[in-house]
């Protein structure tokens, strides 16, 4: 059991095409490079996984790709950091676009980060818990008055997820939603079947319930650059975040 966090490797689902939040992107940008003050969205993201010693890093790219990877060329970040990225010719959906990743996958198991989200959790302790567990897969979530629009999660006393429901409905009481981040056993990317059009949330996670599906409770910020109605809140919690220096 490697309890060495930089021994895992990490894939940011940064392939969407962003149309809640079409108005305020310039054309053509992905919504990973929505920028607050100047720094992407992007680098919030690699400062959170690298502060925490994640050394790899793969991009599931998608729409906007092309300012993405001009990004990518021209920044300097450390030198133990190493940073893939994949380019969906066609829209193949957050799991769909895992598929493509896995080339680069090495870690038994792997972080996976949903490209508009953020959190200030702990991945070492995610990590450890996921371990404990003996998980298949450990959905990171978090309690939020408002879960209109965020997958809504029910669990039982051992955490294991007994519900999840991409958008709320006449069913949905729990106040714990999904926050994207997820820790996922490699083979439930190797099963999935390639180049096809498949949602993490509606196809995968359904399938996963009673199969050391686990639920890791964080107190946390949840921050939201995907949805027009939270925007202005996470610009103001993101400025508040020290980012650490990725200048390399």
């Amino acid at each position: 059991m490697i309890s060495d966090i930089s021994k895992y490797d990490s894939i940011i689902l940064a392939g969407g095409l962003g149309t809640r939040v079409r108005d305020i992107l310039p054309q053509k940008t992905a919504k990973i490079m929505f920028r607050i003050d100047e720094v992407p969205f992007l680098d919030y993201q690699i400062s959170y996984l690298y502060s925490f010693g994640i050394k790899k890093i793969i991009l599931a790219l998608g729409y906007g790709s092309e300012g993405i990877i001009e990004y990518l060329s021209e920044k300097k970040y450390p030198k133990d950091l190493i940073i893939h990225y994949v380019v969906e010719k066609s829209p193949l959906g957050t799991a769909g676009a895992l598929t493509l990743c896995s080339k680069y996958v090495r870690s038994p198991n792997i972080f996976v980060l949903n490209g508009d989200t953020l959190t200030s959790c702990s991945l070492k302790e995610l990590l450890m818990y996921h371990l404990d567990k003996k998980a298949y897969a450990t959905m990171n979530i978090i309690k939020q008055s408002s879960t209109q629009n965020y997958g809504n999660v029910t669990f039982n006393s051992n955490h294991e997820i007994l519900n999840f429901h991409e958008k709320p409905d006449e069913h949905s009481t729990s106040n714990f939603i999904n926050s994207g981040l997820y820790l996922l056993k490699k083979n439930i990317i190797d099963n999935l079947s390639r180049n096809t059009y498949i949602s993490i949330e509606n196809d995968v996670f359904p399938k996963l319930v009673g199969q050391k599906f686990y639920a890791y409770v964080c107190d946390s910020d949840f921050i939201d650059i995907g949805n027009l109605n939270t925007i202005d809140e996470s610009i103001d919690k993101l400025r508040k975040i020290s980012l650490f220096s990725i200048k390399g």
